[in-house]
């Protein structure tokens, strides 16, 4: 249904915009019924052809879908409320996990975390400037692979120590969804 609905947007650019996230289907319903109603046709392709074919009929749709506007929009409105709503609940729930592991951390005195992030952020800085002066080749795989694993690791280590951005988190996760392609 939404190929319809992206062909029926040349009609009223507005529904480009609302179509999206996971109410798109039910805001693409809405278009079609309103495209059905305004043409007088049983089915979506043959409501686009006589869009198409009919700027009267056209103007009609535009119309309707001004009277609907608002009724899709609180359906995106909702979507993006609610998207807003995880998002608040999800960076809680990292900051109750900070805030339990530096209790943990608190409470329990143990010094071995503390070593090993050490160990492992001098092995860090230790390979790094030795690649970067010459003194070690990393032209192998398995060199490679040691540098990226104390790279990973310095870089847990530092978010576990000094906290890591939800906004970066959130960066991340867009990125990896702008990859990926759209169904």
């Amino acid at each position: 249904m939404l190929p319809i609905v992206m062909a029926l947007a040349q009609f009223a650019p507005m529904i480009a915009g609302l179509i999206s996230g996971p109410k798109a289907e039910e805001i693409a319903g809405k278009v079609v019924n309103v495209a059905q109603a305004v043409t007088g046709t049983g089915s979506p392709d043959a409501a686009l052809a006589a869009l198409q074919a009919n700027p009267d009929l056209a103007l009609e749709f535009q119309k309707a879908l001004v009277e609907k506007e608002v009724e899709l929009a609180q359906i995106a409105a909702d979507v993006r409320k609610a998207e807003i709503a995880a998002d608040a609940q999800s960076e809680q729930t990292a900051a109750g996990d900070r805030d339990s592991a530096r209790k943990r951390e608190a409470a329990v005195l143990d010094n071995t975390p503390r070593v090993l992030a050490y160990l492992l952020i001098g092995g860090f800085l230790g390979m790094a400037f030795a690649v970067l002066f010459g003194q070690v080749r990393a032209d192998t795989v398995l060199a490679g692979t040691i540098i990226g694993y104390l790279s990973a690791k310095a870089e847990q280590i530092v978010a576990y120590y000094f906290g890591s951005t939800a906004g970066s988190a959130k960066k991340s996760e867009l990125l990896a969804q702008a990859g990926k392609p759209q169904a």
